[in-house]
Order: structure tokens, then sequence, then C-alpha cells
């Protein structure tokens, strides 16, 4: 087949081909052989699983960089479901705690969910793992003591050096800072200082009497 006759059957193609095939077999016999070149065959057309894991999406299109760890520990970093994680309360597109690549780096999260904004920048997994509760104690526990086994404690023993230095420091301090004789100077002085205030009234009341008197 010469050239222009491949260029007429290239025109012709261009065309419905349901409306032309047969004027075109009919024009041209040997076209038959190059129609296998334009030919798809769909039979042997390999299908698409539909049960595709998230995992494969993720290295062809995110082209995720893993970290070595997860290689060396073996570990399924897939496997952390988003049911699982704990949602805002005041937000439920955005998770409650940071993503483990920004509390690793210490960076402010946005917490958006299925991966957050510093993670999608920079083409990294983004992983939410749920935090593990705090065991809060309960202050009654550990305050609430029992006198019976408070009192069952023996005081030290008479002979115990410590026991015998004690003894002798308040007997020292008893000695030289009598309680009873500091109170009691106390009260004195009180009742001193009340006695001068009132004689000093008395003092000034008798003498505007007598500044009356003489006037």
């Amino acid at each position: 087949m010469d050239y222009n006759a491949y260029a007429e059957a290239n025109e012709l193609l261009e065309c419905t081909f349901s409306d032309i095939r047969r004027e075109l077999l009919e024009t041209y016999p040997s076209i038959t052989k190059y129609l296998s070149v334009f030919h798809v065959d769909l039979k042997h057309f390999p299908k698409t699983p539909r049960n595709r894991r998230f995992k494969d999406s993720v290295f062809v299109f995110k082209k995720k960089r893993l970290l070595l760890q997860a290689f060396q520990d073996h570990t399924d970093i897939y496997a952390t479901d988003l049911r699982e994680v704990e949602l805002d309360t005041l937000n439920e597109n955005k998770s409650r705690s940071s993503c483990e690549r920004c509390r690793r780096f210490k960076k402010k999260c946005t917490r958006d969910l299925p991966e957050c904004l510093n993670c999608s920048i920079s083409e990294e997994l983004c992983a939410y793992k749920p935090r593990k509760k705090r065991a809060f104690s309960n202050p009654k526990v550990i305050y609430d003591l029992d006198p019976v086994t408070v009192e069952q404690v023996p005081p030290p023993g008479p002979d115990s050096s410590y026991y015998i230095q004690s003894n002798k420091l308040t007997a020292a301090d008893d000695t030289a800072y009598p309680r009873d004789t500091y109170f009691e100077g106390a009260m004195r002085t009180g009742e001193q200082q009340l006695r001068e205030a009132a004689l000093q009234r008395t003092q000034i009341r008798a003498s505007s009497d007598l500044m009356r008197l003489l006037n």
C-alpha cells in the first residue's frame, strides 16, 4: 500500500468507525492487518484487585519516608486505626493529641485527620496513636491512717541515747525559762500598763477640774 492510500485510510479512520467500516474494508481489503496494531484486547487486561491496601497507595502516591526504627522493630505503622484515636471535643475532624512526628520534633501540630499540615508538607507519614491514660492516685488512701496502727508503735526505750538527750534538753529548758514565770510576767506588764493609763486619765481630769474652779 502506497503513501496516498495510507493517508486516505487515516482520514477515514478519523470518522466514525461503525459507519465507514464496511466501506473501508471494501476499498482497502489489506487494511485489516494494520488494524490489529491499533486494537486493544481488554480480555487479557489485568484487573485491579478490589481489596486494595492503603499501604500500597501511600508508597506510590504520597512517597512517604518511613523511619528506620519501624523496620528494625518490625512494627506495622499502618496498623493504627483512626477509630481508636481520641477526637477533640470541639472539632471532630481533629485529634485530641498531636501526631508522633510532631511530638518527636516538638512542633506545633494542627491535629488534622487523617494527617496534619506538617506531615503533609514534608511528605512524612502522619500517625496518631492513642495515649495511655494516667492513673491518678486517690489522696484519701494515702492520708487515711489507722489510729490503731499508730498507737501500736512503741515509744523509744529509756535506755536509748536519743531519749536521754531529749529529756536533758527539756529539763534544761524548763529550768532556764519556766513557762509559768513567763506568762506571769507578761500578765503583770499588761496590768501595769493599764494602771498607768488609768492614773494618767485621772490626773488629766483632776487638772482640768482645777482649772475650771480657778477660772
